[in-house]
């Protein structure tokens, strides 16, 4: 069993050295990467209004509740983020809201920041009264991998001092940005 075994080996390793390797192109020369710096204090503050009106959402005293802040940067690359708010709706207004989704209904009466709605924010209601609220930001350009750790880490900075009483985190490739505690 073994002697086949090592023949087999054998084989395939001889079968791997005998045939022609494929030919590669050429290769293609490197181009130069666009030198233009990207205004990352424009993109943040297209991030602050959203960020400023799930913040006041989250501190309305029929709507709100504690929780955290997040930007994501989905794959797909289009140049937006999403920024999200998750919270315990405490009194659970707007999760009956969103659960009712009655049409036309205004709801800038009850306190929900217009610039949400103008955004077209979608409201999610997750289990044990947790709403989610997510609306879309524009970036100055699409992100690849590269260009992201450098939102992340352009934006952190930038959010962390128009928000000293938040922690702003790179968690992954996302930004959470959470109350900070007071002793």
């Amino acid at each position: 069993m073994q002697l086949f075994l090592l023949t087999v080996i054998f084989t395939v390793l001889a079968i791997g050295l005998i045939m022609p390797r494929p030919r590669r192109g050429p290769t293609p020369e490197p181009t130069e990467p666009d030198q233009t710096p990207i205004d990352w204090e424009a993109a943040a503050a297209d991030m602050t209004v959203l960020l400023d009106a799930l913040r006041e959402l989250m501190r309305h005293p029929q709507l709100g509740g504690p929780g955290f802040l997040m930007v994501q940067f989905p794959l797909s690359g289009q140049g937006t983020a999403e920024v999200s708010a998750q919270y315990p709706n405490i009194r659970e207004t707007l999760y009956r809201k969103i659960v009712r989704r009655t049409p036309g209904e205004d709801w800038t009466a009850d306190g929900i920041p217009v610039i949400l709605l103008e955004r077209r924010a979608v409201f999610t209601p997750e289990s044990g009264g947790m709403v989610l609220v997510t609306a879309e930001a524009v970036l100055p350009e699409a992100l690849d991998r590269q260009s992201r750790q450098t939102a992340l880490a352009e934006l952190s900075r930038i959010l962390g001092e128009r928000y000293p009483d938040m922690t702003v985190r790179v968690i992954g490739g996302d930004l959470l940005l959470t109350p900070v505690r007071k002793a």
